[in-house]
């Protein structure tokens, strides 16, 4: 990693801070919260739960855009399914697994359930469960219920950033471990700036969020270095 590379990006960085915070950007810190607010893996009514933790003002692009409807059929097969889908999310938060292998096994369960779905449900209106997306929706899961060890998933993202900061042997296809370890060491340095930490919870003011929120902002610096949009 080059240090210099990223200390100028952090630099600019700060400035950047100091402008209002767009809707795509503020959805991500107060999805988050609702989701911290509203888990609860032992509700009666899972189906009713999960409704409340995949909700929030800003983030309607988050959960729903054209073509891409993860949180509408994730609920539908909560309520189809409730205890299938409660045991997805309880492997997928169980920390004694790698990462790598809950992720897989909740988008292979998925997969499954959403066959059965659509063979004994009339009239689905969706094609895909839109989880087979690289790990990117399910990475958000992981990302609202341990805000300090997960940050948003991308593949194009994590090659992009390496390439930025001049790190040996980019990797060609998902590793999701040493994205995550690169994400928390950024950190380290975002935090060690005073001004950045004071100009990002001033422009969250307008939303409720969570207080150890700072792999969100680090996923914000490592787009603003990139380029690459949310």
């Amino acid at each position: 990693m080059h240090l210099q590379t990223l200390k100028e990006g952090i630099s600019r960085f700060r400035k950047q801070l100091a402008r209002p915070a767009p809707p795509e950007v503020l959805a991500r810190y107060e999805a988050q919260y609702h989701f911290q607010e509203a888990w609860d893996p032992k509700a009666p009514d899972f189906a009713a739960m999960l409704e409340r933790c995949l909700q929030a003002r800003h983030s309607r692009r988050l959960w729903s855009r054209s073509g891409y409807e993860p949180r509408a059929v994730l609920l539908a097969l909560a309520r189809y399914a409730p205890e299938l889908v409660r045991t997805f999310f309880q492997e997928l938060f169980a920390e004694r697994r790698s990462v790598e292998d809950r992720l897989d096994r909740f988008v292979f369960h998925l997969d499954e359930l959403f066959a059965d779905y659509r063979a004994h449900v009339a009239r689905c209106p969706w094609p895909a469960h839109f989880h087979d997306d690289g790990y990117r929706m399910a990475s958000h899961y992981l990302a609202f219920r341990f805000p300090q060890n997960y940050a948003p998933y991308e593949l194009e993202l994590m090659q992009a950033l390496l390439r930025h900061l001049r790190a040996p042997n980019v990797p060609l296809s998902h590793d999701l471990e040493r994205y995550f370890k690169v994400m928390r060491l950024l950190r380290k340095f975002l935090l060690e700036d005073e001004e950045i930490v004071h100009r990002h919870e001033a422009r969250l003011a307008s939303v409720p969020h969570v207080a150890d929120n700072h792999l969100l902002l680090t996923e914000e610096l490592a787009r603003f270095m990139t380029g690459l949009p949310f």
